[in-house]
């Protein structure tokens, strides 16, 4: 695992500091967190970051798609056919957000593309006026997958990863209309609606909550789970996701819709942030602890008896 911080200042949620002012404290806090979440392996941004990166970008042709229909001014005209001599209505005017949207997005994953093929002096045009639905998502779709093949490759390079960073995951502040739309704007001014997700039959690794969604695979795209949190609490949002692929295959084993064996619940199975709240200790050092056999872990979770005792080694030797 990495001992670096996330460069995007990431913070482990309800995890603070001693000399923090909300240290020890339950409940009614003023502190979210502010001890930094750990980069991920290879990485200058986080295993949160990292997988949200990628579902935006693997959603771009969607959410870009979405856009182009909404903004399609035909869909507004109308046409008294009963009159023929009747001048038609002008379409409505189309909204402006939505025409910046598209063109920002489709701008900036045609910029990015070029540069990753090399030819990165050349400057992206925005969406065409007359481009279709179908067009743009596959425009967007053809650009995102040269950045998503290559993002391993510059994940460590801060020069690269920061400006992506930028691009995708940066949010305009609440109420504000953005000054140049990044895909986490689109997404959440725009939502796309999956009518095929269902709700995972098991809780979040993080919030502990049965707030997973389970979204089906389509395309290239494996099957991505995502808490709702966010959406079910708004004050509350959790932001944990993954796919079927990650961490070898444990998630599609864990949020299986017909699970092979199904187990009451047993409370001394704790997930990894109370694991490290009980230890006193950060979530890379107990999971290192699991990666040596010290503690024993199960579907991402992790067995309460074995933290406690490691955790009273560690501090009695440095006693």
């Amino acid at each position: 695992m990495s001992d670096r911080a996330c460069i995007r200042g990431c913070t482990v949620k309800d995890v603070h500091f001693a000399e923090c002012d909300d240290f020890g404290k339950t409940g009614d806090v003023t502190c979210r967190g502010c001890v930094p979440r750990e980069a991920r392996d290879g990485a200058l941004i986080c295993e949160r970051c990292y997988r949200r990166l990628r579902s935006l970008l693997e959603d771009s042709g969607d959410l870009v798609g979405h856009l182009r229909s909404l903004a399609d001014p035909t869909k507004a005209g109308a046409i008294d056919r009963s009159n023929p001599s009747a001048r038609p209505e002008l379409p409505a005017p189309v909204a402006a957000d939505l025409v910046d949207a598209s063109d920002h997005i489709v701008r900036n994953l045609r910029q990015w593309a070029l540069h990753l093929q090399g030819y990165g002096e050349y400057v992206a045009a925005g969406l065409e006026a007359g481009a279709s639905a179908a067009e743009a998502f596959e425009d967007a779709s053809a650009c995102a997958e040269v950045i998503l093949l290559a993002l391993d490759d510059f994940v460590n390079d801060s020069h690269q990863i920061e400006p992506l960073c930028e691009a995708v995951l940066d949010r305009a502040p609440a109420g504000a209309e953005p000054d140049m739309w990044t895909l986490a704007d689109v997404a959440a001014r725009w939502r796309l609606a999956d009518t095929r997700a269902s709700w995972a039959p098991a809780p979040c690794p993080d919030c502990d909550r049965m707030t997973v969604r389970i979204h089906p695979a389509r395309g290239r795209v494996p099957e991505r789970y995502v808490c709702q949190m966010g959406q079910t609490v708004p004050t509350e949002d959790c932001g944990w996701e993954a796919n079927a692929l990650d961490d070898g295959g444990l998630w599609s084993e864990l949020y299986a819709t017909e699970p092979a064996d199904v187990r009451a619940h047993d409370p001394r199975w704790m997930t990894l942030a109370d694991a490290a709240r009980l230890a006193g200790f950060t979530q890379g050092t107990v999971r290192r602890w699991a990666e040596k056999e010290l503690v024993k872990t199960d579907a991402g979770r992790y067995w309460r008896e074995d933290v406690e005792a490691v955790a009273a080694e560690r501090k009695g030797k440095a006693a």
